[in-house]
């Protein structure tokens, strides 16, 4: 008896925390459009795709360190980490010509257009859901509201057929006939309520309630829409705001750079370099000291002579 009372015990916590939040049609797409679980990763993605953007262009952004190189050495001075031991060190690095990295920059720029464009889409279906599951819940309401209306008629139509029943003045095949019209009745209403409960839990997810909670739909009139004039109009509007359209030229466009740069593999990189350094030089004897400063640049070209697998595949 026990382990049948403990989950009657959390279902009924479970029915208790559920809320019904009853909304208006611009109330609901407000908040699709902010609390929208699928939504948000679109968002989170877009953002995501703007920092690689960010990553792309590290290559051509200067790098410059700053730090020491103490070091003791006897006799002529050897590397340390790829230079002279210094007591302050300072080196500039930045890439000037690398023709795969800008086409490789402008993909991921495409890239994060599209990642836009798809936000734009998942928002636009986002308010088409809203808008289609607030309709059915008003239809259903509507619907459960007349059922109910004409099983509360036919109840009446029963009390009163037994009253002339009991006077002689009815049929009791007749009170049975009407009896069953009842029940058939509320096996429409019971039909009618479930679909509703159904619809306003599913607009409820879309507007990102907790989970048991439902939407309830005001009986209102609906906004009014503004429908273009002609055909043309309506064409042209649609071909212009048709982000799916727009996605696809995007991909299309981000598919030709990367074509771009798998055949620029061979085009040479070049980059540049500064090293600034001051180096403490000693006698043997520790009695005289030298601060010498050293400056030196470097511009480093570099040929692809063997292309990348993955680039031969891109180019295919």
């Amino acid at each position: 008896m026990k382990l049948k009372v403990i989950p009657l015990f959390f279902c009924m916590g479970f029915t208790l925390m559920a809320e019904v939040h009853t909304l208006t049609l611009p109330q609901c797409v407000n908040r699709a459009l902010h609390q929208n679980p699928d939504l948000i990763i679109a968002r989170l993605d877009a953002e995501n795709a703007a920092q690689q953007v960010r990553v792309a262009k590290d290559p051509f952004i200067p790098k410059v360190y700053v730090g020491s190189g103490l070091a003791y050495t006897s006799g002529f001075p050897m590397s340390v980490e790829g230079a002279a031991p210094s007591v302050v060190q300072a080196r500039a690095i930045a890439s000037i010509i690398d023709r795969p990295q800008r086409y490789r920059l402008s993909q991921t720029r495409e890239e994060a257009k599209g990642a836009r464009l798809d936000t734009e889409n998942k928002r636009d279906e986002i308010v088409l859901r809203t808008v289609e599951l607030y309709l059915e819940c008003k239809r259903n309401s509507k619907t459960a509201r007349t059922v109910r209306a004409e099983l509360e008629g036919l109840k009446r139509v029963v009390a009163m057929m037994r009253v002339r029943l009991r006077e002689g003045r009815e049929l009791p095949l007749a009170v049975k006939r009407a009896q069953l019209d009842v029940a058939r009745a509320e096996q429409r209403v019971e039909i009618y309520e479930s679909d509703l409960a159904y619809s306003e839990s599913r607009l409820a997810s879309v507007l990102g309630f907790a989970a048991g909670d439902r939407v309830r739909a005001v009986a209102d009139e609906l906004p009014k829409l503004t429908v273009p004039a002609t055909e043309q109009e309506a064409v042209r509007a649609a071909l212009h705001d048709n982000t799916r359209i727009r996605r696809l030229e995007s991909s299309l466009v981000a598919k030709g750079y990367q074509i771009k740069a798998a055949k620029a593999a061979w085009v040479p990189s070049s980059s540049c370099s500064f090293n600034w350094g001051s180096i403490l030089l000693s006698s043997l004897d520790f009695s005289h000291h030298l601060l010498a400063k050293t400056f030196n640049s470097g511009y480093v070209t570099a040929f692809n002579l063997i292309q990348n697998f993955s680039d031969r595949k891109s180019v295919v």
